[in-house]
């Protein structure tokens, strides 16, 4: 007898098999038809802008930018989608099996989401985009200039975008808002409101309402200053989109109206501005964050103690001039990167002493006291809502800004004006025409008597030259420090400063003095007369005490180890040995050179020309004088 045959059961078997019994109960429900696990889909309330060293970016359901690294813990994720979380859940659901009470039947539901599975779709959706930076990609509010070269004004919960150009001859599309979020490749994410521009720009005649009201002010240089604040008033609105940020310093004395038009300028900015009379440098980069708001500082007085706070705040104006960029550490040992547009107002008795490369940058407007018994400037109740109607009319008259600006710089340059001046002052100018005219300027314009470019810059000409006479070079003002330095005297004499001490000392080599009095008194205070032997640049030759009035007569000034000439330059830009790099740069100066001072061993010092301290004409008359004299 044979008994069953294994293998013939086994194929059989096989060739019809049944799916195993479901120990598990009722199967979660299958997804969708066409559901990607790792797609978050057209309708995602969620924004991926891409990915940086295992750094996420989204735009979150408020549009606001937000950085996650690769965790996504489940409350990121919840303040990530905020009230929109029903849709997470609905796209990446988790579920669960419940078993009815009443009926004792087990059914799967919905419980929160899948965290894993977002996970991996968040981190692939950014994938996708590619690597993102938002240094250079976010904007925060104020103005700035959008790829094709409009104007985005933006107000944080929304944008103004205009000034597009027109397609294919069509007219000119009017300014249009937009949502927070990607606009281009910028960023503009939502932020706290600034007061939007008006609907209807302000018209010609408000305009020149405006003007008059400034006026009102007694401005050292009458229309022309007054004109000038309002050029500034249009370029610190526009300041994230111009290309160069020009600033203004106002001084003037208690009763010449400082105050009462810092006010006026601040209803006219209203929240498009930081007002502060007391802020560091680190302050405003905090304030300013990605803003290109404008700078307002009222009382910045240059002797009030503060002098190092305020030279970092100047600095900190000059970078945004240009929109140069500056790093600074933070708290996890990384860069961050800081980039100002904004334009910056500055108020005072007196403005700071500023280096060339500050002083060219900003215009510097003079107030004179207003007559005793003069009433109060009062301002109209509506001045208010004037800020808000300019900045909608830059925004209509900006389609036309590059071609003003190039008009205005041109006509500079064909007077003879410098590249920083065209810069500085044609930038000015271009955004006072987009308040005052409703055009580009035009050469050929027979409306007007004379071409509008030519004749504001003639009308500012005055302005121009004081900033020019204004802006020494550096090494010019440190060697004019130092020769008017007055230099201490005995009891009951009286204190004389450098230049007629080394005047002094030339007399005597001129005429041939033995013994001079002028020479020692220099030498107490860190400096000699020399002459340079030939070949001293190489190194093969030194230099000796002056003693011939025929050749080259040089002052030598000793170097940062001299306490009497760090006493000469305490307090100033060229303290703590600055004053060696500044007088080696003038016309015919050396630096790094060994003088015996006569007081010991010698020191290093910088080597100057006789002629950058004295008159040298002046000097031989008095010595002949003083020859023919026998004094």
């Amino acid at each position: 007898m044979t008994g069953p045959d294994p293998i013939a059961d086994i194929a059989a078997a096989a060739s019809a098999p049944r799916d195993a019994p479901d120990l598990r109960g009722d199967a979660a429900p299958a997804p969708a038809d066409g559901y990607d696990e790792a797609d978050l889909g057209t309708d995602c309330p969620v924004s991926p802008l891409g990915y940086l060293k295992q750094r996420y970016f989204f735009l979150d359901h408020a549009s606001q930018l937000i950085e996650l690294g690769t965790e996504f813990r489940k409350g990121e994720v919840i303040a990530l989608f905020g009230e929109k979380i029903r849709w997470l859940e609905n796209r990446f659901p988790q579920h669960k099996e419940v078993t009815d009470k009443r009926t004792k039947e087990k059914e799967w539901i919905i419980d929160g989401f899948n965290q894993k599975e977002v996970q991996r779709a968040m981190i692939i959706a950014c994938a996708k985009r590619g690597l993102f930076d938002p240094i250079g990609r976010e904007r925060g509010r104020g103005a700035h200039r959008g790829d094709d070269g409009e104007i985005v004004l933006h107000c944080g919960s929304g944008m103004l975008v205009g000034g597009k150009p027109g397609v294919r001859g069509r007219k000119r599309p009017q300014p249009s808002w937009h949502r927070p979020g990607l606009l281009g490749r910028y960023v503009y994410p939502n932020l706290p409101a600034l007061e939007k521009p008006a609907d209807a720009a302000a018209p010609a005649a408000l305009v020149d309402e405006l003007l008059d009201r400034l006026e009102t002010w007694r401005w050292k240089n009458g229309a022309i200053d007054a004109y000038l604040m309002l050029c500034w008033l249009g370029a610190a609105s526009l300041g994230g989109a111009l290309r160069n940020r020009p600033h203004l310093w106002i001084t003037g004395p208690s009763g010449a109206g400082k105050t009462s038009l810092q006010r006026m300028l601040r209803d006219l900015m209203g929240d498009w501005a930081i007002a502060t009379e007391d802020a560091t440098e680190a302050g405003v980069r905090q304030l300013l964050n990605q803003d290109t708001l404008a700078v307002m500082f009222d009382e910045i007085e240059p002797d009030d103690g503060n002098s190092d706070v305020h030279t970092k705040i100047v600095k900190l104006a000059r970078l945004a001039y240009s929109g140069s960029s500056s790093l600074r550490g933070t708290q996890n040992h990384e860069s961050r990167q800081f980039v100002a547009r904004s334009c910056f107002l500055f108020s005072s008795i007196h403005h700071h002493e500023l280096p060339s490369q500050d002083r060219n940058r900003m215009a510097i407007l003079h107030l004179t006291k207003f007559p005793p018994k003069t009433p109060p400037l009062t301002l109209p109740a509506e001045i208010k809502s004037w800020g808000a109607m300019l900045r909608r009319r830059l925004v209509e008259q900006w389609h036309r800004y590059d071609a003003t600006l190039d008009a205005y710089q041109m006509e500079m340059l064909r007077q003879g004006y410098s590249g920083r001046e065209q810069d500085t002052y044609g930038t000015l100018l271009a955004c006072g025409d987009l308040l005052t005219h409703d055009s580009a300027p035009d050469r050929i314009d027979l409306n007007e008597d004379e071409y509008r470019c030519a004749a504001a810059i003639k009308r500012i000409a005055p302005a121009i030259d004081r900033a020019r006479a204004e802006a020494e070079d550096t090494s010019e003002r440190c060697v004019r420090h130092l020769a008017s330095h007055r230099l201490p005297a005995r009891g009951g004499e009286m204190q004389e400063n450098v230049a007629r001490w080394v005047g002094r000392a030339l007399i005597d080599i001129i005429n041939r003095t033995e013994r001079s009095e002028a020479r020692s008194k220099l030498a107490m205070h860190g400096m000699k007369l020399v002459h340079v032997k030939p070949g001293h640049e190489a190194g093969r030759a030194g230099l000796l005490a002056a003693y011939m009035a025929d050749q080259q007569i040089y002052l030598a000034v000793a170097a940062k180890n001299n306490k009497a000439v760090q006493e000469i330059y305490a307090g100033s830009m060229w303290q703590n040995g600055v004053w060696m790099q500044a007088l080696a740069l003038l016309p015919g100066a050396f630096g790094n050179k060994k003088v015996n001072l006569g007081l010991g061993s010698p020191e290093g010092c910088t080597i100057v020309p006789v002629g950058e301290v004295v008159d040298l004409d002046e000097v031989r008359r008095e010595a002949h004088v003083l020859a023919v004299s026998g004094g």
